[in-house]
């Protein structure tokens, strides 16, 4: 945070006045203690599941690499939906910020002592509160806004694992039956599978979560 503080001593005064920064600056001063840690543990769980992956994935290639084929297709697909919603989710904090920061200012308004006469004297709670009101209204609206995006993704997404899934069971018991897999081949390799789909799947989720801590 040290860094930081020197950083904004040395920024023009007249970025201030530059909503787009002061947005920013506000935002990055309110994170700046956790994103530190928040990246080293994102970078360890990365490393840890690459590892994972590979080691399940080597087992599934040399006893059966066309099991692959359906959860392989379905991550895709799954991967690509959840970096839509990733992208989703960023735009809703960027929306909400503005009004993040004035629910703020309100917040301080009523439990600092510095404002306690303002308010008895001027009689503005009123205008306060009318602030208050309009400002929690267009953060409901953001959300509404966004959260009927979230679960068509959503839903889009469970409905493809699903039918991945589906597919690797059907794919199993079809070799399975025909003589092709030993039924302790079956359990061994759609536990392998699903860990190694899982994992992948675990990577692409922390690697936006990343890109937000850098």
């Amino acid at each position: 945070k040290c860094n930081l503080y020197n950083k904004i001593v040395d920024v023009d005064i007249s970025f201030y006045d530059d909503m787009e920064y002061y947005n920013k600056y506000v935002k990055a001063f309110q994170a700046t203690d956790e994103k530190v840690f928040e990246a080293l543990k994102n970078i360890f769980n990365i490393l840890g599941d690459s590892l994972s992956a590979i080691a399940m994935l080597s087992i599934i290639l040399s006893v059966s690499p066309g099991v692959l084929i359906l959860p392989t297709v379905g991550t895709v697909l799954s991967i690509a939906i959840n970096v839509k919603y990733s992208k989703l989710k960023f735009q809703e904090n960027e929306d909400s910020l503005i009004f993040s920061r004035k629910l703020n200012y309100i917040d301080r308004v009523f439990y600092q002592r510095d404002y306690s006469k303002d308010l008895r004297v001027e009689n503005i709670s009123g205008l306060i509160y009318d602030d208050l009101k309009s400002v929690q209204s267009k953060i409901i609206n953001i959300k509404k806004k966004f959260s009927k995006k979230y679960e068509r993704l959503l839903s889009c997404s469970q409905w493809i694992v699903d039918v991945a899934d589906i597919g690797m069971w059907g794919y199993l018991s079809i070799q399975t039956i025909s003589g092709k897999l030993k039924l302790s081949d079956f359990m061994s390799l759609s536990n392998a599978v699903w860990q190694a789909i899982s994992r992948i799947r675990q990577i692409f989720d922390t690697m936006p979560k990343l890109y937000e801590n850098m």
